[in-house]
């Protein structure tokens, strides 16, 4: 298939090679790289292109897993676009509004943004646990699991050991979702690496208790869902 296939050409390519799959697989960040093709894909009430290829993914097989950017990633540039959006809804001016699209490109929803490599810009985009668990639910799978995939650069955890290992345990404590367990924890390993006592450190808590640990902290999120129903009952679109 192209690039710029919809979702339902990409579906029917798929199941000319089967009918069925037993997993579908959206690997590191693919689901999250995924623009809304204004010019192909008409806005027909099926929603972004990103949850039309999910509902595919529903229908294709009974288990989904996928790692996509949360909006604890890739901070600076997600800031930066929220605010051409705003300007942009902002403007009264069709010469304004024409050359934040240009700036926008395809980053008009909320939580899309370019990130620079090299020369190059790449369209991305971030979702929160709970946006990403409804939108899994909403395209028919049954039971759905979030969790956190890494809360610290992948590059900084392959090229220390030690740190891996910390955020090994940080990962653990992000998902029982113990703030005071990981509070105190970080504490420790503050004041091992000062050399003194965790009494001694004067500080208040590290985390907001009305929101979750993997809402403030993952910055991947890794996602199993369940299609438990028979295939005949999954939506359609």
């Amino acid at each position: 298939g192209r690039a710029a296939d919809s979702p339902a050409a990409v579906e029917a390519l798929l199941r000319g090679r089967a009918d069925s799959f037993d997993l579908v697989l959206s690997g590191w960040g693919s689901t999250s790289a995924l623009p809304d093709l204004v010019e192909l894909d008409r806005d027909d009430g099926a929603g972004s292109r990103q949850n039309q290829f999910i509902a595919a993914f529903a229908r294709l097989a009974p288990v989904l897993v996928q790692i996509v950017s949360s909006a604890n990633n890739f901070l600076r540039p997600q800031r930066e676009y929220a605010r051409l959006r705003a300007r942009r809804a902002a403007a009264d001016d069709k010469a304004a509004r024409a050359a934040l699209d240009a700036k926008l490109r395809l980053a008009a929803r909320p939580g899309q943004f370019y990130y620079a490599v090299a020369d190059h810009d790449y369209f991305y985009s971030a979702v929160d646990p709970a946006a990403e668990r409804r939108r899994l639910q909403t395209a028919g799978f049954d039971a759905v699991a979030v969790s956190a995939c890494n809360v610290v650069s992948f590059r900084d955890s392959l090229n220390n050991p030690r740190l891996a290992k910390l955020e090994r345990a940080v990962l653990r404590l992000v998902d029982l979702d113990n703030h005071a367990a990981l509070d105190a924890f970080l504490k420790r390993a503050v004041a091992t690496a000062f050399k003194t006592s965790p009494d001694a450190l004067r500080s208040a808590s590290l985390f907001d208790p009305r929101r979750s640990l993997i809402d403030q902290l993952a910055r991947y999120l890794v996602s199993v869902a369940v299609v438990r129903r028979p295939a005949a009952s999954r939506p359609t679109v």
